[in-house]
């Protein structure tokens, strides 16, 4: 096929450019083609043909012959397999470096890494407490109570947040006063009056506190008293958070 294709463009092109021949001996009545034509046209045969014949090829064999090459190639990849390594890959389940990856020692973005933007996984760890008291104590100027504390174990150093509420009982003249202390360190006073219309009035004192520490195991209390008057406080709660670096 493709020798019939070269002479048959061979011929077709000689008829119309007379300059795709060269001129024959002296005595000669043959016309010989331009070797540059010949060798150009062959280069131009051979990319269309060759597909074709790689085409021709896998089409003759049958199912069974193509079922055989494929085990022998799934073999042979198997066996090699174990022994082969990605060491960087924009993404992959498992690699050294990766893009994206399930698993890896240093990845921009994985499910599973040994570092975290450079902090180890020790570094990350939370931990948290809480404690809730619904007794009710009795609060003046000269008399302070503790209504609630908690006690946090932290796994590594970092910020330990705390927050606290507490119900306040008073009339209108009197003020009530409470705070937070994380490891004896004081949060700013939060101070609150009840309503003026009767007695006993109640309100909630809401308190939020933080410091910085190193892993270690910290007491957290709220303190009331009274600013003015007397008051009763009760049911209160703490939150307490030990974030990692």
């Amino acid at each position: 096929m493709a020798g019939s294709l070269v002479l048959g463009m061979l011929n077709l092109e000689r008829e119309g450019n007379p300059a795709m021949t060269t001129t024959p001996p002296p005595g000669s009545t043959r016309t010989h083609a331009n070797p540059a034509l010949v060798i150009s046209i062959l280069a131009l045969v051979t990319a269309l043909v060759a597909p074709a014949v790689a085409q021709v090829a896998t089409s003759a064999l049958s199912k069974g012959e193509k079922r055989v090459i494929r085990k022998i190639a799934n073999r042979q990849i198997n066996k090699r397999a174990p022994g082969l390594s990605v060491a960087r890959a924009n993404s992959a389940d498992a690699a050294t470096s990766a893009g994206t990856a399930t698993t890896a020692n240093t990845a921009n973005t994985a499910n599973d890494a040994n570092t975290v933007d450079g902090a180890n996984a020790s570094d990350l760890k939370t931990s948290s407490a809480f404690a809730q008291e619904s007794g009710s104590r009795f609060i003046t100027e000269t008399h302070a109570a503790v209504p609630v504390f908690a006690e946090i174990t932290t796994r590594s150093a970092g910020r330990i947040l705390a927050t606290g509420s507490v119900e306040v009982f008073g009339d209108g003249n009197d003020v009530a006063l409470c705070s937070l202390s994380i490891d004896n360190d004081p949060s700013g006073n939060y101070e609150a009056a009840p309503d003026d219309i009767g007695v006993s009035n109640p309100l909630v004192i809401a308190i939020n506190h933080a410091v910085t520490r190193p892993a270690g195991t910290y007491a957290v209390v709220m303190g009331c008293s009274a600013v003015s008057g007397a008051l009763t406080v009760s049911n209160a709660a703490l939150n307490v958070y030990g974030l990692g670096t």
